[in-house]
């Protein structure tokens, strides 16, 4: 699939780019995911406490709390409100959209390089103006998205691994 002035050298640097950005992009759809239902727990467990809470102070207005009692509800309260301030505070549902927009931007580089794999330019000067061109997306997309955890840039290898052991064609034509 070479053409007469792309060499083997320029196709791997191309397939090392086109991996790289699969797997940024796996890894940051992995970490929008992982944001969310994190974002959700938290959510479920606040309005499980402020429930708790709110029904315990209504019940001991109608009797005689103990001492421990009182306590429990106020360290349940104080839980509710420190769960909430960081829900706010770490802005998850931000978060996930970042991970979302930077999918989307890892996703169109990779398609942009594949497409250069299937129509390898034709010169080293378009060559050299292809990987430029994506170098230069790649670096801005690298500084505007959010860090990921290595454990799930660990897991996107992962899955694309086990991805393309179960479906080799797909692997090859990836590759």
């Amino acid at each position: 699939m070479t053409t007469d002035t792309t060499t083997i050298e320029q196709l791997a640097l191309l397939r090392r780019w086109q991996r790289g950005t699969r797997v940024l992009q796996v890894a940051h759809i992995l970490a929008a995911n992982h944001t969310h239902r994190l974002n959700r727990f938290v959510g479920i467990i606040v309005v499980i406490l402020t429930t708790i809470v709110g029904t315990s102070i209504f019940a001991s207005l109608q009797s005689q709390a103990t001492i421990f009692a009182k306590i429990v509800v106020g360290l349940l309260s104080l839980a509710a409100a420190v769960l909430s301030s960081l829900q706010l505070f770490f802005r998850h549902d931000d978060v996930v959209q970042r991970h979302k927009h930077a999918f989307a931007r890892y996703g169109e580089l990779r398609r942009e390089i594949e497409q250069h794999l299937a129509c390898p330019p034709n010169t080293a000067n378009d060559f050299c103006v292809i990987v430029e061109r994506i170098r230069t997306s790649w670096d801005s997309a690298d500084k505007e998205t959010p860090p990921l955890p290595q454990k799930l840039h660990d897991r996107a290898i992962k899955q694309i691994d086990d991805h393309d052991r179960n479906h080799p064609q797909v692997a090859i034509n990836a590759a």
